[in-house]
């Protein structure tokens, strides 16, 4: 008995399954047909929800997340007549859809399976999970305190904006509150329509911006913060007398030698661009004052070998204050 109303649901199922199948074969349904008529598009409402942001790659210019998208239209030609029939389950290519798609997409994995849910008034919905990789130049003059917006860049590829018409389904559009992603501050996601362009065409479409801010932190402590101490090093060759060359020097070539090894380091933490970005001017500035504390050195100990002692100790004295006085200078005018 059991066995025979399992059979009976299964059969029910696959008939309402292939309902659009076979009423398109009796020449009522089209799935390659937009609902509505030539002249009127037909509205599509789309909700992006991020899950979650997980990385966000400086070097290769991209970002992955964990999206739910939402898309959701009316078709009357499924709807049923007498109303009578609940929710179905069908499969996506069965029945009519926009074709909406991923412009920015590197690599993506659809989580769900590719149904839509068909209401008795004819409602459409599809829901779909997506995890991917997405592309997003990045700014990073200001790195690292730089802010940067994600975009995810969804699009019809069938239909231009005559043809569909999105518009934003903010109830479904948002992010959970905590993020995967370390060392980034996450804004509220902003979904916007606006037409795209498909190669070769303008199609219907819509951004799902998200603003994230770099936490600063972590560079002041690991770079600001040892490169200062680097210069302030190197600003004590103003307070040994000139006569006492070898010690002047030591100290000096320390600095140097400090700052090379440091900025090798460096290298791994700063992204590879093809402008400098801020870091890159606090670096470049603190190591010219570097070789400048040196150059000043190897002055006024020659000065001081040539008997004019008085003049290479005025260098250093005023030297001192304009050595200390550029360095507080790069710092205001780099890391504000």
């Amino acid at each position: 008995m059991k066995q025979r109303r399992l059979v009976g649901k299964l059969v029910v199922l696959a008939l309402l399954c292939a309902a659009p199948v076979l009423a398109q074969a009796a020449g009522e349904y089209n799935a390659t047909a937009r609902p509505d008529p030539t002249s009127v598009p037909t509205v599509v409402s789309i909700g992006v929800f991020v899950l979650d942001l997980v990385t966000i790659d400086d070097l290769e210019q991209q970002f992955t997340a964990d999206l739910i998208a939402n898309v959701q239209w009316n078709d009357p030609r499924l709807a049923t007549s007498d109303g009578g029939v609940g929710e179905r389950i069908l499969p996506l290519a069965q029945v009519w859809n926009p074709g909406v798609g991923i412009l920015n997409r590197r690599s993506i994995d659809a989580l769900l399976p590719e149904t839509v849910r068909v209401d008795a008034a004819g409602n459409v919905a599809y829901t779909q999970r997506l995890l991917g990789r997405f592309a997003s130049p990045l700014d990073l003059r200001r790195f690292p305190a730089d802010e940067q917006r994600l975009p995810v860049r969804v699009a019809s590829y069938r239909y231009g904006t005559e043809e569909v018409e999105f518009v934003v389904d903010l109830p479904r559009t948002g992010r959970l509150e905590e993020m995967s992603v370390a060392g980034w501050k996450v804004g509220q996601p902003e979904l916007e329509v606006l037409a795209l362009e498909v190669p070769g065409n303008v199609r219907a479409g819509a951004v799902l911006n998200l603003s994230v801010t770099r936490e600063t932190s972590y560079y002041m402590l690991t770079m600001v913060v040892p490169l200062v101490l680097i210069a302030l090093m190197a600003w004590m060759v103003f307070w040994i007398d000139p006569t006492l060359l070898p010690p002047q020097i030591a100290v000096a070539t320390a600095s140097v030698f400090s700052l090379i090894a440091f900025r090798l380091s460096l290298s791994l933490q700063l992204p590879k661009v093809s402008y400098l970005t801020t870091a890159d001017w606090f670096i470049l500035s603190t190591t010219l004052l570097v070789f400048g504390a040196l150059g000043e050195t190897v002055v006024a100990g020659r000065l001081a070998k040539m008997d004019r002692v008085e003049l290479a100790r005025r260098i250093d004295a005023v030297g001192r204050w304009v050595y200390l006085a550029a360095l507080i200078l790069v710092c205001a005018l780099t890391l504000r």
